[in-house]
């Protein structure tokens, strides 16, 4: 059965893009100009997720939310504005916001994004029976074939395989790996997989895009995780291509663990994720020297999914 989507923007034009992006990928839409339409209309049907604007005339995304949570909070809300300061999204992250996203959007991103909340929020719903049942047939048989747990890819092509089994041999990475894809990736899963590799709390990942990573955050979650017993932090840089010069900067001091962050006293790992060829990417000025010489030192292949 499709999944159910309510998008809220007051912008016709922009609501009508969103709605045919969501519509070609088979999700069943409700879009609304409205932000007080939409909360009567949230309250009389059942929606997996909501995408809202941000700056509304009668109504910001950010109360529309509230709205939402307070009504159901187990449904993802992601946020999409023209721009917003680095204070707000943090705002908005803590208070349960599911993603942000600035225009001009990415795409693949966005629905990558909406699958995954959406497939956390089912498991997270689900009866504990029925979980435990999905997920060790999963596990059972990743790990009766190669002696770890692996769910991103199949794994049933001589590609697939193979790539799992060098992430495997990878998982102990000192500084930084790059996984390099194809338009579409889900970079977040197969960094799940990776963070699945290790046992205990001692082990952390955060993930951080060009809508998150600002180093003041980074910092507040280097000592969250520290506070919690981590030894080791694993950072994935996500649409590593659409970052700013400044963020990319902030990118290459984090795997340095210098300027902003060299007063970080726990080992900190960085995975980049890009989609396209570094040297591409180089050529195009997406990617500066210095990310281009990190991110060459351990460059990982991702095939695609037909592979």
């Amino acid at each position: 059965m499709p999944h159910s989507v309510l998008i809220l923007d007051d912008d016709a034009d922009f609501n009508s893009l969103l709605t045919d992006i969501f519509e070609q990928a088979d999700y069943v839409v409700t879009s609304l100009e409205d932000p007080i339409e939409a909360v009567d209309v949230f309250v009389e049907n059942e929606y997996d997720l909501v995408v809202t604007d941000y700056k509304m005339p009668e109504m910001t995304g950010a109360e529309f939310m509230k709205e939402v949570k307070l009504l159901r909070p187990e449904v993802p809300v992601i946020m999409v504005s023209g721009f917003l300061e680095n204070d707000t999204i943090r705002d908005l992250i803590s208070e349960g916001v599911g993603g942000v996203f600035l225009k001009p959007l990415n795409i693949f991103s966005l629905l990558e994004r909406t699958a995954e909340l959406i497939a956390e929020a089912q498991k997270a719903n689900a009866p504990v029976d029925e979980v435990g049942d999905e997920e060790s047939l999963e596990d059972e048989g990743s790990a009766l074939k190669f002696g770890f747990s692996f769910r991103s890819f199949p794994c049933k092509s001589v590609e697939s395989s193979e790539f799992a089994e060098r992430l495997h041999r990878l998982r102990n990475f000192k500084s930084t790996i790059s996984l390099i894809g194809p338009e579409g990736t889900h970079y977040r899963l197969i960094c799940e997989d990776i963070r699945g590799f290790y046992e205990g709390e001692q082990e952390q990942f955060i993930y951080l895009s060009p809508a998150s990573l600002d180093a003041a955050e980074v910092m507040r979650l280097i000592d969250a995780a520290k506070k919690s017993g981590a030894e080791r932090l694993t950072c994935v840089m996500l649409e590593l291509d659409r970052m700013s010069d400044e963020q990319k900067q902030m990118a290459v001091s984090l795997a340095r663990c210098e300027g902003d962050f060299e007063s970080v006293d726990m080992v900190v790992r960085v995975i980049f994720c890009v989609s396209g060829d570094l040297d591409n990417l180089y050529d195009a000025g997406l990617i500066d020297e210095n990310l281009y010489i990190l991110m060459g030192t351990a460059e990982v292949h991702v095939p695609s999914l037909h592979q």
